[in-house]
């Protein structure tokens, strides 16, 4: 089976939910095409689910 993400589909899928800890901080929110997530010191910032996914790709 083949992914949507690279087939013209502008909407890509999330793989991290609200409350997931990420390098950047833990997501608080979920956009479409970004998350928001706040880090240690309580900055927000907004991190595309295309480095989300090449974070966790180097996690393996």
């Amino acid at each position: 089976m083949t992914s949507n993400k690279f087939q013209g589909d502008k909407k890509m899928k999330p793989v991290v939910g609200i409350g997931s800890d990420t390098k950047y901080g833990k997501v608080v929110e979920v956009c479409n095409g970004h998350v928001i997530v706040k880090d240690s010191q309580g900055v927000k910032g907004n991190v595309s689910f295309r480095k989300i996914e090449k974070s966790l790709e180097e996690n393996k």
